[in-house]
């Protein structure tokens, strides 16, 4: 993804390299990164309801992976776009999910007796540009509108 910066205020590319790189004095932590608890809550999803009909919408960031964990056996996984997410099954019940491009995906997941146990609804997003639009909100709200 590529920034213009050309015509924005000293403070919000300032407010934008901050956002993505870190702030000096936070241990290293991301302005915006979430808890060491909450990214690992986000990587790994058990899905605990299965069957026909069933849908999970989940996130992933560029050149990430996820974790599901499935209550049964899944026999047969299918990803409708492998240039956007790949899936890799560890053991009968895991599933590592790759993120490869941004974009949009559907993971089908498929029992012994080609029954549909869940789909999951897979949305692939840049990290920065997720940052940088959760930050223009931010300043939205407080007034500080320098993004135009």
């Amino acid at each position: 993804m590529i920034i213009r910066i050309q015509n924005l205020p000293l403070t919000a590319i300032l407010a934008a390299s901050m956002a993505i790189a870190g702030v000096p004095g936070l241990n290293g932590q991301l302005l915006l990164a979430p808890s060491k608890a909450e990214a690992a809550s986000q990587s790994i999803y058990k899905i605990s309801q299965v069957g026909p009909g069933v849908s999970k919408n989940l996130k992933l960031g560029l050149n990430k992976a996820i974790v599901i964990d499935l209550p049964v056996d899944a026999h047969d996984v299918l990803v409708a776009d492998p240039e956007v997410a790949d899936a890799v099954t560890r053991t009968s019940t895991r599933l590592y999910i790759f993120g490869k491009a941004v974009g949009q995906t559907n993971v089908f997941i498929f029992g012994a007796g080609g029954e549909e146990l869940v789909t999951i609804e897979l949305a692939r997003h840049s990290q920065s540009a997720g940052a940088i639009a959760s930050l223009h909100s931010r300043l939205r709200h407080q007034g500080r509108d320098h993004f135009g």
